[in-house]
């Protein structure tokens, strides 16, 4: 029998080169996967608050505007 039998504790071999540049090239586009999804739902995140934010205050101001411009433009008429 010649096959080399592991040992409990015995470290892994080392990878080669060829499979040191495979991982390495894995872990890079994994991480950037990551890294884009993230930043994607950052950005849905952040124009959902903008969006409520700039409906909240067009809900709370647009009254007085109209009633502005109401009474300006029928206040000109007499």
């Amino acid at each position: 029998m010649t096959e080399a039998v592991e040992q409990p504790g015995a470290l892994p071999a080392r990878p080669s080169a060829d499979e040191l540049v495979k991982l390495e090239s894995k872990l890079c586009a994994q991480s950037l996967t990551l890294a884009d999804q993230l930043l994607h739902e950052a950005c849905r995140d952040i124009e959902d608050m903008i969006v409520e934010r700039v409906m909240s205050k067009l809900r709370s101001e647009l009254p007085a505007l109209v009633t502005r411009v109401l009474q300006d433009h029928f206040d000109g008429e007499e």
